[in-house]
């Protein structure tokens, strides 16, 4: 239904028993309302080579219409440039990705490992890398993790080679894993190399 969504006409519209309704600004091509059983959303629209593109862009009670609207137009700009939002944003939460979460992720995927490879894995992690368990794998640099192996080293030398070389492992995977929105890994080299 095309209509100018106005915040009148937007409390006017009851709530449906289910499914949902969508309600298309006829100002603005592409800005739009969505409406369920319990919520008013806003959503910006698109297609990109040939697939639609919807980013909801938040509640009718907690943005005014016009704010929305001025949303949506950066997002159908976006959109119109050839970029995908939701690339951009799935980018975004890659690139803070935490090393522990890497882990859980490696270990997951791989879904053959051994408990006894799992118990090693983590241990490995908690006992020696504990202080980058919540850092950005980003942020990991070919120095930390040379410090890291000394400091490892000067107690356990076979623990060092371990560590690292479960280290490399989940770093190997998180360079396949992990893309930026152009579909290119956003680490272009494994630290533990």
């Amino acid at each position: 239904m095309m209509q100018k969504l106005t915040k009148a006409f937007v409390d006017k519209i009851g709530f449906v028993e289910s499914g949902q309704i969508f309600y298309r600004d006829s100002e603005l091509l592409g800005f739009g309302l969505r409406v369920g059983k319990t919520a008013k959303v806003y959503f910006a629209e698109s297609k990109l080579n040939g697939k639609t593109i919807r980013v909801s862009i938040a509640r009718h009670n907690v943005i005014a219409v016009d704010d929305a609207r001025s949303q949506a137009k950066t997002i159908l700009a976006e959109i119109s440039s050839g970029k995908n939002p939701h690339d951009v944003e799935k980018a975004r939460k890659a690139k803070l990705i935490t090393v522990a979460e890497v882990l859980e992720s490696y270990i997951e995927t791989r879904g053959n490992l051994k408990p006894s490879t799992i118990q090693d894995y983590r241990h490995t992690f908690v006992a020696y890398l504990k202080d980058w368990q919540n850092k950005p794998i980003i942020e990991i640099t070919k120095d930390m993790v040379e410090k890291k192996f000394r400091k490892i080293s000067e107690t356990s030398p076979s623990q060092a080679n371990k560590t690292m070389r479960n280290f490399r492992a989940v770093m190997n995977y998180a360079i396949v894993k992990y893309e930026d929105n152009n579909g290119e890994s956003f680490m272009r080299n494994n630290p533990v190399c």
